[in-house]
């Protein structure tokens, strides 16, 4: 197979995926960012998790996520070229995943996500590999194995370059909009309450006109009152989504940050890349904004 990802065009994808990802999540101040790849299976969706958005759905089958997890999952140590074959697929599909997911120049921070979680385990099984072929007494083909993981750890660093993170502090919810709105509601009930006595009462007289007057001024405060109600509830929702978003910005960053370094320390320590370096990865919750709304609440 001829490579097409070289060193220059990884670094360049890097770049690319970099700014779109930072400018998605940045850019858009109205909602968190969310979209559904197109294809993705049912089983795989579970909401709160990475794996929402699956990309390469449809090239998978359907035991696999897609074509990259079945090469991963299904991998066996072979000949000399067959398991040099297996290295260089799997590292194809990889990056297949990654132009998939910046075809529309739309990749948000799910996607960008899943990625980082497939770059370890691409990574991970590169290493594999390259062990094995020293074992085959294959070294010319374990020092291609090894350029290609060079490319892959290029690719991450110049991701982690290029997105960006701005420093800015956490929006604090308005409450002046919910004060007026629970003053307007007392002073509404009182009111009411005085309009009923009026009603009832035989020993009180007020002119139809007067009682009709504080009538409609009841339910003109009523539903004054309700509008900045709900003035209060969409400025809380907006806060929300935007704290929600510059929280995911800083852990999508800081997960890149950590995955750029993480085949440098392998290569050095000559150890296995430890399963515990994609933990950060599942313990973010992009769509769980209900965590974000109980907390600041």
């Amino acid at each position: 197979m001829v490579e097409v990802f070289t060193r220059s065009i990884v670094r360049e994808i890097g770049r690319n995926v970099g700014k779109v990802a930072s400018n998605k999540l940045l850019g858009d101040s109205h909602s968190t960012p969310y979209r559904r790849v197109s294809g993705v299976k049912s089983a795989n969706v579970r909401r709160g998790n990475i794996r929402s958005a699956v990309l390469g759905a449809s090239s998978g089958g359907y035991k696999y996520e897609n074509q990259l997890d079945r090469l991963i999952k299904t991998f066996q140590i072979k000949g000399k070229l067959a398991t040099f074959n297996s290295a260089q697929n799997i590292y194809n599909e990889y990056f297949k995943l990654v132009e998939e997911a910046t075809s529309d120049e739309n990749i948000d921070n799910i996607e960008a996500l899943y990625l980082v979680e497939q770059f370890h385990r691409t990574a991970k099984i590169l290493m594999t590999i390259t062990k094995a072929l020293k074992e085959l007494d294959a070294k010319d083909k374990a020092q291609l194995v090894e350029e290609k993981l060079i490319n892959l750890n290029e690719f991450i660093k110049s991701l982690n370059e290029s997105f960006e993170l701005v420093s800015t502090k956490m929006k604090v919810i308005d409450k002046k909009p919910l004060k007026i709105s629970i003053k307007g509601y007392l002073i509404a009930i009182l009111l009411t309450v005085f309009l009923i006595t009026i009603w009832v009462s035989e020993e009180l007289y007020l002119k139809n006109w007067i009682k009709h007057l504080i009538g409609w001024t009841t339910i003109l405060i009523y539903i004054i009152s309700w509008t900045f109600k709900l003035i209060y509830k969409k400025g809380k929702k907006n806060v929300l989504e935007y704290n929600n978003r510059m929280q995911l910005t800083e852990k999508t960053k800081k997960v890149i940050s950590i995955a750029s370094n993480i085949i440098e320390k392998a290569v050095k320590t000559e150890t296995d890349l430890s399963n515990k370096s994609t933990e950060s990865i599942k313990n973010i919750d992009p769509l769980n904004i209900n965590y974000y709304k109980k907390r600041d609440s």
